[in-house]
């Protein structure tokens, strides 16, 4: 059994306790309350993929990612002008058809323009760089905010259909979502547990 499935079935168990604990059932009549216990499943990744705020949101990060991509070969095109400029001096100083004054002017201006050219391939590299971060720090704040109603809503309509649980059952993910997104008079169970672990692991030293 793996562990999301064990936890969900924990906690179920911890939810059909305190239900009839709460309710003084005895435990003849366990059966009968274990019938009216109701779980529903839902594939929140499948919600989310065809959400669409997801598919609007993916089409806008597109055509930015676009316009990235169409300014930065904007600014590749005036680099391989300034590389051609460059090449050309090196031609003519190479093949003897510029005079000797050109030739010291050439040798004067190439430590310039090469230096010109670094500084603009390194800078085309990182505003590229600096505005796909911008870009994909935006994306994540809206997908995450996207997934975060989806979450709530997914709870407050298995709340309202009169379920005692609603498990997520996409599986592991990057979403960070807890598999059950909604419990019923659920009874937070950690402090106790870490006491008896406590008192447990003492008892085997």
């Amino acid at each position: 059994m793996n562990f999301r499935l064990f936890a969900c079935l924990a906690l179920s168990t911890v939810c059909l306790y305190t239900a009839t604990a709460q309710e003084g059932v005895t435990a003849a009549e366990l059966p009968a309350v274990e019938e009216k216990f109701k779980v529903a499943t839902v594939d929140i990744q499948s919600l989310f993929k065809s959400h669409p705020k997801t598919l609007s949101a993916e089409r806008e990060i597109d055509l930015a990612r676009a316009e990235i991509q169409k300014t930065s070969q904007l600014a590749n095109n005036e680099i391989q002008e300034k590389k051609r400029v460059v090449d050309r001096r090196v031609l003519e100083i190479r093949e003897g058809h510029a005079t000797e004054t050109e030739i010291a002017q050439a040798q004067r201006e190439l430590p310039v323009l090469v230096r010109e050219l670094q500084l603009a391939e390194n800078e085309k590299l990182a505003e590229r760089n600096s505005a796909n971060q911008r870009l994909n720090e935006q994306m994540l704040r809206r997908m995450e905010g996207i997934l975060a109603e989806i979450v709530e809503f997914v709870a407050k309509k298995g709340e309202a259909e009169g379920f005692d649980m609603v498990i997520d059952i996409s599986g592991d993910n990057s979403s960070q979502v807890a598999p059950i997104l909604f419990c019923r008079d659920a009874v937070d169970v950690t402090e106790m547990m870490r006491k008896e672990l406590s008192k447990s692991t003492a008892s085997k030293r």
